[in-house]
């Protein structure tokens, strides 16, 4: 039986790294829940507040959106808006 040690972290997933690989765009989420796209602010979610998601495109003004390796929604450049992600 393995222990973990309490003074030692587990790794961060990079959702940097793994949109970088496929060429996307990385945002931060703001203390209210929002990003930047283009110039456009869009709420994603409070509780990912000083996370980094991922914006990947998928079609001419379409991105779908990431934290760490899930797709939490899909980003709509032209009517600014994100429709989430239902499994």
């Amino acid at each position: 039986m393995h222990r973990l040690d309490p003074d030692r972290q587990l790794p961060a997933i990079s959702t940097a790294a793994l949109i970088m690989t496929r060429n996307g765009l990385v945002q931060r989420v703001s203390r209210s829940g929002t990003i930047r796209v283009f110039h456009n602010q869009v709420f994603v979610s409070n509780t990912l507040y000083e996370d980094y998601v991922g914006l990947e495109e998928v079609d001419d003004g379409v991105y779908d959106l990431f934290f760490c390796f899930y797709h939490i929604g899909r980003y709509e450049l032209r009517t600014n808006k994100i429709q989430r992600y239902c499994v």
